[in-house]
């Protein structure tokens, strides 16, 4: 008796560390299924993100013009907007956005509707990367009161802009609250005044105000909501502009850059010379 129950002891032990071998090799196959469907998409992003850098560095060659000097004249901007060009390129090229302290340099479109350009290059390619673009209701485009810019937070789009949600330093730097938006022949000038997340349908994207003073108003509360005290006075802000990506560490909220128009470089001290009541130029 004793024998035998020394054997079926074997028989349970070695059932036992089968199993535990059937469980081990289970849980290796599903990690290295695990690690190649990750290679997999991270591959599929590095190759996304090389396509977009070269696709935007034509854009790049056909609309910009760097100076030979290597020190530009106005001492910030490194090139000139060939507005024909652009044209020329897709009549829906509204502009060329150029953030100084991160290296933004993008492209931004205005389509028939928000879904157009939000996985389409500016040719009309398919791309996961898309171009960045304003919100289709803006229907005075770059005369708005609010211009609404979209885009990714990935794919070599607006990657970079994690900095300014990852440091307040950075982000208040007042060198480094400031962005430009090349358009027709003129190069307007912006600054940073709040930088806040918020759900995808939100107050903050309010637009086509129908008077200064609610203009005024908005940017007022947008400035209250920031995540950071920013320098910059609005008290006689004419226009707005926002650039909107998914919030980095939760893709289902909204990062938002708001900043305020200062005026057109070699003519930064003319207010008002965007908007005016009712959402028009000057």
């Amino acid at each position: 008796m004793k024998s035998h129950r020394v054997s079926d002891n074997r028989r349970k032990n070695t059932s036992a560390a089968k199993g535990r071998g059937v469980v081990r090799l289970f849980v290796f196959i599903v990690a290295v299924i695990v690690l190649v469907v990750s290679l997999y998409k991270l591959a599929g992003i590095w190759m996304q993100r090389r396509r977009t850098e070269e696709y935007n560095q034509k854009i790049a060659d056909a609309v910009l013009t760097v100076p030979e000097s290597s020190a530009p004249a106005d001492g910030s901007l490194p090139f000139s907007f060939n507005a024909e060009a652009a044209a020329a390129l897709s009549p829906d090229f509204k502009g060329y956005l150029y953030i100084p302290s991160v290296d933004i340099r993008q492209p931004v479109a205005q389509g028939k509707d928000d879904d157009e350009y939000l996985h389409k290059e500016l040719d009309g390619t398919p791309s996961d990367s898309g171009t960045p673009f304003i919100e289709s209701v803006v229907t005075e485009g770059l005369r708005g009161s609010h211009v609404m810019i979209f885009g990714h937070n990935c794919y070599g789009v607006f990657d970079n802009l994690i900095r300014y949600y990852e440091s307040e330093s950075f982000a208040t730097d007042p060198d480094n609250a400031v962005f430009y938006l090349y358009h027709g022949d003129r190069v307007s000038k912006y600054r940073i005044f709040s930088l806040l997340t918020t759900e995808p349908v939100s107050d903050c994207f309010t637009f086509n105000f129908s008077s200064v003073e609610s203009l005024r108003s908005f940017a007022q509360e947008m400035k209250s909501r920031s995540m950071y005290s920013f320098d910059t006075d609005i008290s006689d802000l004419t226009q707005v502009m926002s650039i909107t990506c998914c919030q980095y560490d939760d893709i289902s909220r909204r990062m938002i850059h708001f900043a305020s128009y200062v005026g057109d470089v070699g003519n930064e001290t003319v207010s008002g010379s965007v908007f005016t009541p009712g959402g028009t130029a000057d």
